[in-house]
């Protein structure tokens, strides 16, 4: 049972007290962190209403909520591989290998989302068409744009991870703010002109500051890197794979149909990410079943 307030003894009252301010020191500047990232994350909406209207809203909020929802689900599995691992190597104490599962998750979640953006934006037409009306699907084209900036959000979440560790949330709130600040700015310097693609890009602009920004901050109380050469080489197959089928579906389409062209581009695209998400697993993750043997390697 709870002790009564009247029954605590002043040393009490004493441990209490520096658990609450304890809580108050972390907790409170994350209360702020999440209200500048929702502001960060919705913020723009308000300005294509203020400048462009409802209705560009609407088609920009029915593609955006679709894609966003859908990278979510895909890349959730792919983080809780590693995410387990990591955390256990920041409990144990283990500076070294924190470092080195951080660089291999940032690593991992930009090779895959690369792949991801190079899908979207071959198959954005379809999605919508699939599941928006009709007066949503001209929107489409912010799709990849949308799921670029959810991937360096999402990476953004772990290049913060050190300054949670050493319970700088006060820094993390103000970055937060900053960069929610920035992206408001964009947005009423950009939108009036070019509408609800410009806010696509605005936000995704931001969301890669807070990411870059945390990282090098970050490094100061952890480091951490990745390596460059398989993302390098993702993004060039990734890209070169995209504009093949993009060059061969609507040639395949005038001679057969939509049906045909889009299960050659799908099943071509389908292969090479294939391909390249068995190499990277075997690769990163084949190293998470090594480290569940040896927790600290």
């Amino acid at each position: 049972d709870m002790p009564s307030v009247f029954k605590l003894k002043f040393t009490d009252w004493h441990f209490y007290w520096a658990g609450i301010k304890q809580f108050a020191h972390y907790g409170f500047p994350m209360i702020g962190w999440f209200l500048s990232a929702t502001l960060l994350g919705v913020g723009d909406r308000y300005v294509i209403q203020l400048f462009r209207g409802s209705a560009e809203v609407g088609i920009y909020s029915a593609n955006y909520t679709l894609i966003s929802g859908a990278v979510g689900l895909i890349a959730g599995p792919v983080l809780l591989a590693a995410h387990p691992f990591f955390m256990r190597a920041w409990g144990s104490g283990d500076i070294e290998s924190t470092s080195r599962w951080l660089g291999r998750i940032a690593e991992l979640f930009l090779q895959f989302g690369i792949m991801l953006v190079g899908a979207t934006w071959l198959f954005s037409s379809d999605i919508a068409s699939w599941f928006l009306g009709k007066e949503f699907r001209l929107g489409h084209t912010v799709m990849p744009i949308v799921v670029a900036g959810i991937v360096m959000w999402q990476l953004g979440m772990y290049a913060h991870k050190p300054l949670e560790f050493a319970e700088r949330t006060k820094l993390m709130f103000c970055l937060s703010i900053a960069v929610a600040a920035l992206n408001l700015v964009l947005n009423i310097i950009f939108v009036p002109e070019f509408g609800y693609l410009a806010a696509a890009y605005t936000t995704t602009i931001s969301y890669s500051v807070y990411t870059i920004v945390t990282s090098i901050v970050g490094q100061r109380l952890l480091r951490w890197r990745i390596n460059a050469r398989p993302i390098f080489i993702t993004t060039v197959i990734t890209i070169a794979t995209t504009l093949v089928v993009a060059f061969l579906r609507p040639h395949i389409e005038h001679m057969w149909g939509y049906t045909p062209g889009f299960v050659v581009a799908f099943g071509v695209f389908a292969v090479i990410a294939v391909v390249i998400a068995l190499c990277i697993i075997d690769l990163k993750l084949g190293k998470i079943a090594q480290s569940f043997k040896n927790p600290l390697s």
